[in-house]
C-alpha cells in the first residue's frame, strides 16, 4: 500500500469520526498534497508517462473520489430536505 493511500484514508475516516456536521462534510477538501499529487499522476497519465508504480495510487485516487463524492451528495440531500 502507498504513504499517500494510508493518510488520506486515515485523514477521511478520521475525520468521519468526528461527528462532522453537514455544513463541515460539504466543506471537505482534498489537501493541497493530495490534488498535486493527483494532478501529477493525471498529467503522467495523459502524457503517456506514469510508470508502473504511480499507476495503483492513481487508481487508487480514482476509486476513493467517488466514494467520497457520494458521502457529500447524501449529505446534500438531507441538507436540502430541512
Amino acid at each position: 500500500m502507498l504513504v499517500a493511500e494510508v493518510d488520506m484514508l486515515d485523514r477521511f475516516f478520521n475525520f468521519l469520526m468526528g461527528n462532522p456536521s453537514q455544513e463541515e462534510m460539504m466543506a471537505l477538501r482534498a489537501s493541497n498534497a493530495e490534488a498535486v499529487q493527483f494532478r501529477h499522476l493525471s498529467d503522467a497519465l495523459k502524457e503517456g508517462e506514469i510508470n508502473l508504480e504511480e499507476r495503483p495510487e492513481l487508481e487508487y485516487f480514482m476509486k476513493a473520489a467517488p466514494l467520497i463524492r457520494m458521502a457529500k451528495i447524501r449529505t446534500h440531500g438531507e441538507m436540502s430536505k430541512k
